[in-house]
Formats: C-alpha cells, structure tokens, sequence
C-alpha cells in the first residue's frame, strides 16, 4: 500500500466477506481500520470449531462493528453491506454505487461465475438452503444491472482491467 502512497493508518474501515483465513489475513495490516462484519460470523469464528478461521488473523485487538443485516455504511447508499450466507453463517457482500452502475462485491458467496449462471453450488457449503437464497439474491440484482464481481473467478478477473506494475527501483 505504502508503494501506492496510501497509508494504512487512514484506512477507517475494513469490510470482511467472512472470517476464514484467505479473506481476514490481512486484518492486522491495517491497524486503526474498524472491521466490519457480520455478528453470526464473528461468533462462529470466535467459537473455533472450523479450522479454516484463525483468531490471530481475524482477532487483532482493532475496533469491531458487529452487525445485524444489511449496513448503509456512510448512510448514502454508495456502500451497502447485506448478508450473503451460506458459505459461512455470516457471509456478508458489498453493493458499491459508482459513476457508471452498482457493483456487487460477492467474495465467496458466489466465487465463480459458474455458480451464479447455472445456480451450482460449489463443495464448501456451510448452509445449503442459505447459500440457494443469496445466490438468488445475486441473481436478482444482476437482472437488475449490477456487476457481480466474483472472488476467485480467474476467468472472470481476466476480463477486469488491471492496475500497472509499480517500478519499485529494484
């Protein structure tokens, strides 16, 4: 970040899809940013009976915003956290106003485009009933004309332009 000219001590927020490992291991990167997270979510995480959540990733003694359902994070509707469960029990997506339409931040509730087009619901599962209904629910709002931004769709993320490769003067 620091590459970029960002400082991480301005970061206010830092919105986790859900607490497993590969998406809350760089909570502590960013050390004055509140997270913000789903309240199931974070006590399941914290109850560690999934070895895919890790406490030293997740709890790292920053500030937390546990909360219940859909969240107007500036209160303007250009960020909206809603609940996306399934996945995990708190799984939680991003709607992003932008200049040029909605953008839906789906992380693991829908990974794949696969998933989405043909409803396929991938191995790990937490609630499958659950994970039906937001995928539903991500249908709907690309009918609607959002982008689904999917979380670990190589074949999708091909087709997003990339930032450039910073000379770091190696």
């Amino acid at each position: 970040m620091r590459a970029l000219d960002i400082d991480p001590a301005r970061i206010d927020y830092v919105i986790n899809s859900h607490l497993h490992i590969d998406h809350a291991g760089g909570n502590a990167l960013i050390p004055d940013a509140t997270i913000i997270v789903q309240g199931p979510e974070w006590d399941f995480g914290m109850a560690g009976e999934d070895t895919a959540y890790d406490l030293q990733d997740f709890d790292t003694g920053q500030p937390v915003k546990r909360i219940a359902g859909d969240h107007d994070l500036f209160g303007d509707g250009t960020v909206v956290i809603f609940p996306t469960a399934g996945h995990t029990p708190g799984h939680q997506s991003v709607r992003v106003k932008t200049a040029t339409g909605e953008a839906v931040l789906a992380a693991d509730c829908c990974n794949m485009r696969r998933s989405l087009d043909e409803m396929h619901l991938p191995d790990h599962c937490f609630d499958v009933d659950q994970y039906r209904g937001s995928l539903e629910k991500l249908s709907q709002l690309r009918r609607e004309g959002a982008q689904i931004f999917y979380g670990h769709d190589p074949d999708f993320w091909a087709t997003i332009p990339q930032a450039q490769a910073l000379d770091l003067g190696g």
